[in-house]
């Protein structure tokens, strides 16, 4: 049985304009817990976790990484506010 890979991804987005840079890159604590339980209940699945907005990864980028990783799942941040970013990775991916 081959090993499952499954990446969780915050998608790159624009930042608000109203408040600085720093305050645009709240710790997400969405992914790593959803990574962790992941973890715990899927025997032998390898999860990573793309942040894009720290990272100054954008949609090209990507989807580069998307491409030579070849992940079995891909799941989104966690944010209401960024649920079109979301769409367009599902699209992307």
């Amino acid at each position: 049985m081959s090993r499952k890979k499954f990446i969780l991804v915050r998608p790159p987005r624009y930042l608000w304009p109203f408040i600085n840079e720093s305050d645009n890159f709240l710790l997400p604590l969405g992914l790593p817990s959803i990574a962790a339980a992941v973890m715990r209940d899927v025997p032998g699945v390898e999860v990573k976790i793309i942040d894009c907005p720290p990272l100054k990864i954008g949609w090209r980028s990507l989807r580069g990484i998307l491409e030579a990783e070849k992940p079995d799942f891909v799941g989104a941040g966690e944010e209401a506010l960024y649920n079109h970013e979301a769409l367009r990775l599902f699209s992307l991916a």
